[in-house]
């Protein structure tokens, strides 16, 4: 009987979901259905296996040493609540064994109609040699820290297993080139990984092998507020970059306490699978924990190999001898969470009665979290006291104190309860729906009233120069501009003259530059971010400290001449390498192009120096050479409509069809409620015809029929497909799940579920990770990458390639090169991602807009961030696409530069379907602008002439529209032209602005091209 006060048992069963189901669990259901033909009364026999005895195969062979019963503890449970869409509302349809599937296919959760097709078991022996050989891989480096729990019996010992574990099972997988199918074959929209971590979070409701009567579940959100204006607030790259990464490593820190109190699974949003953060935290935890273990050096290694590959990209950036932290903010400033109802206190489970108590503890720990980070800089400073920035950041440090008590963020907390009345988990399977929906209600709730952190300060004058900065504060350190001004300053913070120490402080504060206490930590943390472990891992700052002594590393972060000069460096570097080897390895950056080039003496110099000054600019016009453009581009992304698809709602499938008002009207619109049907039944497996029919047949008769009539009838025409001996099922039961299913159609939302929500949230880490590469590959510096959100520096001829390939890797629809030995994030198509051969769902049909701001090196940077969020936020709303008489909301990108602005729709149809049409022919006519085979004066006729043409779109002649555009192209190119390759209709489409202006899609077109046609 296993002890249900005892947390050992609680990350056991965890163990167990993460087991219940082997990850070829469709390879083997497909093997058994290719057999023989199907014997509906009797199982078949002979080389029959079932995937419960792979499960149970696999647990006991890599477990074998803790003795647990793999069907002891209830995880069943967890298992109908994390995917409650097929194993309920779809159960009413077939029942347990029914309408097994051949073919083994995975959909996309987000829009079943993307499918790929996966390879199927063959044979017995080759499920089983799966099986083996990736025991044998879990077992070779996990023996001996799986000995060390059986040791010592302790809890900090077992949940460090699991949290290695949960890290690795699903890279170990990938690794061996195995394939990732559903999880149902009959409703295959959870790909397995997903619902089986998704299960493992369910136990967190379902501490107890059976459940009580009575029982309180929680999910608690965390939201820090004002993310996009906390991150303006800058002068340099380096702030921002700051700004961004504090988002991450503060929200971070608090999710730390739950991960190690109850582990990982408890964090639905962000995943932690494919996780930056998580790896780096894991990774460094074995390292320290056991770095001078020998029998451990296995461990340490393997794992540090399968994140590198997965995780990181193949960069080892993250590594101590490196950067020593995950190079990218990559947790956004949002979090959701299922909470157990107790505490461990003394290796004891001890009740909790009320969730004030976790609000108590976020709050406490974000407040802590702030504090631990402005000691770490304090005694770091301590001993850096001969160079005069940390001499100055030690003392402001220890004389304003009252100013760094608060954090600089303000952190909102929302928890909700839900008390059950039953034992019967069926029963409780639209909790999470329920819940989630009442968190988010929760939360507007609070928008209503904003509280500035700056607000709790107790400021005793307003007679202060403000910081330059956050223009906010009162500064408290101010750089002068004149030589005696200088002299004076270093005098006045008790700095020893030196001008070589005053030009090293002059890099880091600029003349005339004024920081207050908050800004000045900031700045701190740019110089030396290292700082950061102390919330990253969970650090003393005295260890902290030690670390970076050890380590003695010099980080660079670009400014915006530097990014604007990549091709330049590139130029130069490749013949320049001469700094000395132990030079070299002194110095480490975030931005992959300094890395490649950190030989080139040319990095340590200013890039204004270089080729950009009016000097420069000179020089080169007598030698009758062009210079060297001093513009960049900054582009921020942000998904459309995320959180109305996280609460289930159909917006983001059908936006301009409806918008997010809809669900506050009348809701009659009879296209969304055939959406909805059509989503719910192309979830099922269309290679049983049976199945189909049967999901039709619920979907168009639920409402117009008694519920009993219906939930009989679904009943009697699976019973016709059983396989073997079902499981008793209660009509009851059904007509639940079938009242619930009603009332989603009547509300025109989703059913939520755990498996949904993590599926999502698993999507976008891969999707971020794989712009993360695009940027690298491009020269470009990711600032922000959290979320759905993007925040990254181009140079400015470099940006169009970033936009067509991330809009459609987004939505998983450009299908990559990739090879077997390529360890990458790839694009499949068809709305999915892999990874070697596992495939995992895309984003699909959700919108993506972009902003693109080209800006000049020196131009205020607080500005032009301001701009790029102003287009995507706000202006946005403000404009809509008429295609074919209908409106489409959002999925664009806009160009802006000195003004001009150009507005490019990513895609037409709703649902999306096609993405980067426009883009795709705005990037082959650039390409023949710069190649001289396109005359720039194609736009400038092309404006001179648009009257004509207006006359020509209204009248809709297509005919002679595609005509006059070929005869307007060749009269200034002798190349193919790629309008011709482009649906009319997109390019005739209307662009619609709220206050009446109005163009058509090929006039922003050709406004784009002026804009890109100067990089």
């Amino acid at each position: 009987m296993p002890n249900n006060n005892d947390p050992h048992e609680f990350v056991l069963r965890k163990i167990l979901a993460l087991f219940h189901d082997p990850p070829n669990k469709a390879e083997i259901l497909s093997y058994n259905f290719s057999l023989k033909d199907l014997n509906y009364n009797s199982r078949v026999k002979g080389d029959y296996i079932s995937h419960e005895e792979v499960a149970e195969f696999i647990f006991n062979r890599f477990l074998s040493d803790l003795s647990i019963n793999f069907g002891s503890y209830g995880v069943k449970y967890a298992d109908w609540l994390s995917s409650s869409i097929d194993r309920y509302m779809f159960g009413a349809i077939a029942h347990e064994s029914s309408y097994t599937v051949k073919e083994v296919k995975l959909r996309n959760i987000i829009y079943p109609k993307f499918i790929v097709e996966l390879k199927k078991g063959d044979k017995k022996k080759d499920i089983m040699d799966e099986a083996c050989t990736f025991i044998y891989e879990l077992k070779q480096p996990f023996l001996s820290l799986l000995f060390k729990y059986i040791i010592n019996k302790d809890y900090e010992n077992l949940m460090l297993f699991y949290q290695v574990l949960y890290l690795i099972y699903e890279l170990l997988w990938i690794d061996l080139n195995y394939s990732t199918g559903p999880s149902d074959t009959r409703v295959p929209t959870h790909q397995i990984f997903d619902h089986l971590y998704s299960s493992a979070s369910m136990i967190n409701w379902l501490p107890k092998s059976k459940p009580r009567s009575k029982r309180r579940l929680f999910m608690m959100g965390l939201d820090i507020v004002g993310v996009a204006d906390f991150i303006g607030k800058g002068r340099k790259v380096r702030d921002l970059w700051v700004s961004s990464y504090l988002v991450s490593a503060l929200i971070w820190y608090i999710l730390l306490h739950f991960i190690n109190t109850y582990g990982p699974d408890t964090v639905i949003f962000p995943s932690l699978r494919f996780n930056q953060f998580y790896a780096f935290y894991v990774y460094e935890k074995l390292r320290k924990t056991y770095s001078t273990d020998e029998g451990m050096k296995n461990v340490i290694n393997r794992v540090k190999d399968l994140i590198t590959k997965y995780v990181f990209n193949n960069d080892d950036l993250f590594l101590e001898d490196k950067l020593g932290i995950p190079p990218y903010p990559i947790v956004p400033g949002r979090a959701t969470l299922v909470l157990p109802s107790f505490e461990i206190e003394n290796e004891r489970i001890i009740r909790i009665r009320k969730r004030k108590k976790f609000e108590n503890e976020v709050n406490a720990r974000f407040n802590e979290g702030w504090k631990k980070l402005v000691d770490t800089i304090e005694k770091l400073a301590e001993c850096k006291l001969d160079e005069p920035f940390w001499n100055i950041v030690c003392n402001v440090i220890k004389n304003h104190k009252d100013m760094l008590t608060t954090p600089p963020l303000r952190l909102r907390v929302k928890i909700v309860e839900k008390k059950t009345n039953s034992k019967n988990v069926i029963k409780w399977w639209n909790y999470y729906d329920e819940m989630y929906r009442e968190l988010v209600n929760e939360f507007k709730k609070s928008k209503l009233v904003k509280v500035t952190p700056e607000s709790q300060l107790r400021l005793n004058s307003s007679n202060y120069e403000t910081c330059t900065s956050c223009g906010v504060l009162p500064a408290v350190i101010s750089v002068p501009r004149s030589d005696q001004e200088k002299s004076n300053f270093m005098h006045e913070w008790g700095l020893t003259e030196n001008k070589n120490k005053l030009e090293n402080l002059e890099k880091i504060i600029s003349p005339g530059e004024r920081l207050c206490p908050v800004c000045l930590v900031k700045r701190a943390i740019g110089v030396e971010p290292r700082v950061l472990r102390t919330l990253l891992l969970d650090e003393d700052p005295e260890e902290v400290v030690e670390f970076i002594k050890e380590h003695n590393i010099s980080v660079f972060i670009p400014s915006t001449s530097h990014i604007a000069s990549v091709d330049l460096y590139e130029k130069h570097c490749v013949k320049d390498k001469n700094l000395d080897e132990s030079e070299r390895v002194k110095r480490i950056s975030m931005w992959r192009k300094f890395n490649e080039y950190k030989g080139c003496a040319y990095l340590d110099q200013d890039p204004e120096e270089l080729w950009f000054s009016e000097e420069r600019r000179e020089e080169f016009a007598r030698l009758g050479l062009t210079p060297k453009s001093p513009y960049y581009a900054l582009v921020r992304a942000d998904s459309d409509y995320l959180g109305d698809l996280l609460e289930g709602k159909l917006t983001p499938y059908l936006a301009g069809i409806i918008d997010s008002d809809y669900y506050g009207g009348n809701m009659d619109n009879k296209e969304v409620i055939d959406f909805l049907k059509d989503y719910y039944v192309s979830q099922v497996s269309a290679d049983n015809e049976r199945l189909v029919e049967a999901a039709i047949f619920l979907v168009e008769k639920v409402g117009k029929c008694d519920l009993e009539y219906l939930a009989r009838n679904l009943r009697f025409r699976s019973k016709r497909n059983l396989i073997g001996k079902s499981r008793s099922f209660k009509i009851k039961d059904s007509i639940e799940a079938i009242k619930y299913f009603k009332e989603s159609l009547e509300k025109q939302r989703i059913i939520l579920t755990p498996a949904f929500h993590i599926s999502i949230s698993s999507a976008l880490n891969r999707a971020l990770l794989y712009e993360i590469k695009l940027v690298n590959e491009l020269g470009g510096f990711v600032i922000y990458a959290g979320g759905d959100d993007l925040l990254a520096m181009f140079p400015a001829d470099k940006v169009i390639d970033f936009l067509k390939d991330s809009r459609l890797a987004f939505a998983g629809r450009k299908k990559d090169i990739d090879s077997e030995n390529d360890s990458g994030i790839h694009v499949a198509g068809n709305g999915f991602y892999k990874i070697k051969e596992a495939y995992y769902p895309a984003m699909a049909v959700v919108g993506r807009t972009y902003s693109v701001v080209f800006s000049r090196y020196d131009d205020p940077l607080q500005y032009v961030i301001q701009l790029s969020y102003d287009l995507v936020e706000k202006l946005k709303e403000r404009v809509y696409i008429n295609y074919n008489n209908e409106k489409r909301l959002k999925d664009l990108t806009f160009f802006y530069f000195n003004g001009d602005l150009a507005v490019i729709p990513n895609s037409f149809q709703r649902p999306i379907e096609e993405v980067g049409e426009i883009i795709d022919v705005l990037e082959k006519l650039k390409k023949l602008l710069d190649e001289g085979e396109l005359s720039t004066r194609f736009l400038y006729d092309y404006i001179e002439r648009r009257e004509l043409l207006h006359s020509l779109y209204s009248h809709g002649n297509e005919e002679s529209i595609r005509k006059y555009l070929s005869y307007l192209f060749s009269r200034h190119s002798n190349a193919k032209n790629p309008l011709d390759t482009v649906n009319l209709n997109y390019l005739i489409s209307n662009v619609v602005w709220d206050d009446g202006r109005t163009s058509y899609v090929i006039d922003e077109l050709i406004k784009a091209l002026i804009i890109l046609k100067r990089w």
